[in-house]
């Protein structure tokens, strides 16, 4: 049995065929234990840094037929994208529009039974997550399937055992019922008490956070093509990193980057890449914008000096690409820290002396 023991977004993203998802930031144990067999040999795959805790952990509650890791986790499926496969993504406030129209989608409620009994979505049909796989000839397979849980991280490990099944239709809700309380669309009961305890007081550990497509922050959101939702939070945000990255570029002619990257990451949580590449269009919009302020302020630009910058910068762009593509995300954070580190050091260095 393949399991993936990436977080919910980054397994939708891209998954190898046949396998589950079983996170293993969220209740990797309990769902282990729940999920997987000791009587087939199991083979994880991670995220490049992950697997030997992965295997360890399994171990510690009795499965003893790891048979090993995928090396290189999914990097080393790059050339075989035809056993590659996703799982769609849908927000709450995407959902509500699909359920009122007349071909509604199956809403697959994966919740303890308990847990629907407080509050739960209008229609939703509810199989614990823990007897899907025998009941589920009770998820019908001629109209889309649209899975949630509390927050997200059973409702990926519900996905990933219908797509073993075969059902190709199925798409899991960012966020779990958490993030459709969160955007005020109505639930059963409609009683505030039910949906207070269930905002307030977690039932389960999840590594996905309740809104976005890639492991979103509670700040922001992003719909299911990956697209930033600017709610009023998330746009004055977004709005004072662009300020202090203009003050630092105005002041220095640098430094945006450094500043646009983290507040990326800490704000939405957007993956490594996807945050250097959203820095890398805002630096050269505020660039441009300042070679022409500088033009109209009478200032002039050394162009030979320049283009030289630009020729290595784009052999620097692509080199750093490339390289990219071969590290884990974790790795790719922990080199950009090491990165302002040393220019941080070496600026200082240069001033003492």
């Amino acid at each position: 049995m393949l399991v993936d023991v990436r977080e919910a977004a980054d397994f939708e993203g891209a998954y190898l065929a046949g396998a589950i998802n079983i996170g293993l930031k969220g209740k990797y144990a309990t769902w282990a234990g729940s999920m997987l067999s000791h009587d087939t040999p199991v083979v994880v795959i991670g995220d490049g840094e992950n697997e030997e805790e992965a295997v360890m952990r399994l171990g510690r509650i009795g499965f003893d037929n790891v048979a090993g890791y995928l090396q290189d986790g999914m990097h080393s499926l790059e050339a075989h994208p035809e056993h590659i496969r996703k799982v769609a993504r849908i927000t709450a406030v995407a959902l509500a529009e699909q359920t009122s129209s007349s071909d509604s989608p199956f809403v697959l409620d994966v919740r303890a039974e308990k847990e629907a009994g407080i509050v739960r979505l209008e229609g939703s049909y509810n199989i614990p997550l823990t007897h899907l796989r025998e009941r589920i000839s009770e998820v019908p397979q001629d109209r889309p399937v649209v899975v949630h849980c509390e927050g997200g991280y059973r409702s990926a490990i519900a996905c990933s055992v219908l797509a073993q099944a075969g059902r190709t239709n199925v798409t899991d809700l960012v966020g779990g019922i958490k993030a459709w309380i969160a955007t005020k669309l109505p639930t059963q009961p409609e009683d505030s008490a039910a949906v207070q305890s269930l905002v307030c007081i977690p039932i389960e550990t999840s590594s996905q956070q309740p809104v976005g497509y890639a492991n979103d922050g509670p700040n922001c959101q992003r719909d299911a093509a990956g697209q930033l939702i600017l709610t009023s939070r998330c746009a004055r945000l977004l709005l004072l990193v662009g300020v202090a990255s203009g003050i630092l570029s105005g002041m220095f002619g640098v430094g945006g980057g450094f500043i646009i990257v983290p507040a990326l990451i800490l704000f939405s949580s957007m993956s490594m890449s996807r945050a250097v590449g959203t820095s890398l269009m805002v630096i050269s919009l505020v660039s441009a914008s300042g070679v022409a302020f500088q033009l109209w302020d009478g200032q002039t630009i050394a162009k030979d000096i320049a283009g030289l910058f630009v020729v290595g910068g784009l052999c620097g762009l692509w080199l750093g690409q490339s390289v990219s593509h071969r590290l884990s995300p974790s790795v790719l954070q922990q080199v950009f820290s090491a990165a302002i580190l040393l220019v941080a050091v070496f600026v200082i260095l240069r001033n003492v002396s």
